[in-house]
């Protein structure tokens, strides 16, 4: 690699994108989620699903049983009603969501987390 600091950052850069090609590339292969194929109505699609990643077979008792759960769930969920991402904001719910988000970004301004991760480190430089 010799000591140019371009060639190693650049060489750092292709291996970060290389890996982040492959694990992007992988979505392709994933099966869709039992629970989103319920969702859409297609019972079928969610049993093979639900049977290919439990290594069973469509009919076996236990997917059976875990699907019907699923599914018994989501219609519990939508007796429930529509709900959307503006309920999360209102009333005190919302007073404490936006309270943390408030400390978190200033705890991001401060740099208190620089401090926390090589805190150990600048110890131990003093220490000697």
């Amino acid at each position: 690699m010799g000591n140019h600091p371009h060639r190693r950052v650049r060489t750092l850069f292709a291996v970060n994108c290389h890996r982040l090609s492959l694990s992007y590339s992988r979505l392709f292969i994933l099966p869709e989620t039992p629970r989103y194929l319920i969702k859409r109505d297609k019972y079928d699609q969610a049993a093979k699903s639900l049977g290919r990643l439990r290594r069973l077979p469509v009919d076996h008792p236990a997917v059976v049983e875990e699907l019907n759960e699923v599914q018994a769930n989501h219609l519990y969920e939508m007796s429930l009603g529509k709900s959307s991402y503006i309920e999360c904001f209102k009333g005190t719910l919302g007073k404490r969501l936006i309270t943390g988000m408030l400390l978190q970004s200033l705890q991001q301004l401060t740099g208190v987390n620089f401090i926390c991760k090589f805190i150990q480190l600048l110890l131990s430089k003093i220490d000697r």
